[in-house]
């Protein structure tokens, strides 16, 4: 029977978690300025990609187990959902600025992306604490150190 040890999140990703989340509101939360040539959708897929690096930050700092933790997952997902309906009802009063349901189901399906990401990619991350690194992926099945 293993040990399971609860490790502590990282510092690098905490920091990477509070500047990407700090400059996401700040991007949010000043007055827009129109963009003439700009494609149609230009704007959904900025929601998307803001919401996806956010909740996958989030899983790097908060799922550092290897085991998948589901109530941690829709934790996850549910606060970014929440800030998400938060950041587009706090844009009203800001000039040019409007709440969009749509631009909330972008912020959604990007925090759903963010987490699948995170996932596909858990096995290969490296996850250090205080007593090294534990190396996850094909290396370490078979012994070997990369």
């Amino acid at each position: 029977m293993g040990t399971f040890r609860i490790l502590r999140p990282l510092p690098w990703a905490v920091a990477a978690l509070a500047a990407y989340w700090l400059l996401l509101f700040v991007v949010t939360h000043t007055p827009h300025v129109p963009q003439v040539n700009a494609p149609r959708m230009t704007d959904k897929v900025v929601h998307f990609a803001g919401y996806a690096g956010l909740t996958f930050l989030a899983a790097v700092v908060i799922l550092r187990r290897s085991r998948w933790s589901r109530g941690a997952v829709m934790g996850i997902l549910l606060a970014a959902m929440l800030y998400g309906v938060a950041d587009e009802l706090m844009q009203i009063p800001i000039p040019n600025r409007s709440a969009n349901v749509w631009d909330w189901v972008s912020d959604c399906l990007g925090a759903a992306a963010g987490l699948a990401i995170f996932r596909v990619g858990q096995k290969s991350l490296q996850y250090c604490d205080a007593w090294g690194c534990e190396r996850r992926g094909r290396a370490a099945a078979w012994g070997r150190e990369s």
